[in-house]
């Protein structure tokens, strides 16, 4: 059964693997999902950076240059 979104609307909810209050930042940094696709993009970027926020994605990708580091 498919959740009716306009009934409970998006972050209104727990998250599904790890049962914290979702928010967006919870949905891009605090869940371990996000943290798993932070660390795929880290080794793709060969880089120890570990974003907590959206000012330091900011960041990184207003410093790439190149295009072997190019992600949008």
């Amino acid at each position: 059964c498919k959740p009716d979104l306009k009934k409970e609307g998006p972050g209104s909810a727990a998250c599904k693997l790890c049962s914290v209050q979702e928010d967006t930042h919870h949905i891009f940094f605090g869940c371990p999902l996000a943290k798993l696709m932070w660390g795929y993009v880290r080794s793709w970027l060969q880089t120890s950076w570990a974003p907590s926020t959206f000012a330091d994605v900011r960041l990184l990708t207003s410093n790439l240059h190149g295009g072997s580091k190019r992600i949008f």
